[in-house]
């Protein structure tokens, strides 16, 4: 304090240094929190960018998925077709065996015919494989 000045005088010199405190204070607070402002956007801003290529990387496994489940559809209605065209071809076969065969003859009986009439060639290739006892 300067001595010269009178003890109100004194006082308000006193006070006036207090504002300028409180004002600085002030702007230290606000200072930091447009410090704080600024890491929480840029922290924001990374883990956005992450969360943004996760979800890409998620949208890619499943575009892979579907291309991987409509190629293995394309194999299974493949075989859905042939194995259809083979029933067909058993379902003839049997017909014709039904036609010739004793209908008093046992299961057995007529699947060792149906193996004879196929190793003579007679059946052709109607016949992809036999059951066997």
């Amino acid at each position: 304090m300067v001595p010269h000045l009178s003890l109100a005088a004194q006082r308000n010199q006193t006070k006036s240094r207090k504002g300028t405190d409180s004002e600085t204070a002030d702007r230290r607070r606000e200072s930091e929190k447009a410090r704080k402002r600024e890491r929480f956007l840029e922290n924001n801003k990374v883990a956005a960018s992450k969360c943004r290529a996760k979800k890409k990387g998620r949208e890619n496994q499943l575009q892979e998925d579907i291309r991987m489940a409509q190629a293995t559809n394309t194999l299974l209605r493949t075989q859905h077709a042939g194995l259809l065209s083979e029933v067909e071809g058993l379902e003839d076969m049997v017909s014709l065996c039904n036609a010739e065969c004793n209908r008093n003859r046992s299961p057995e009986e007529n699947i060792e015919r149906i193996q004879g009439h196929f190793s003579r060639g007679e059946l052709k290739e109607q016949l992809c494989f036999l059951p066997t006892i």
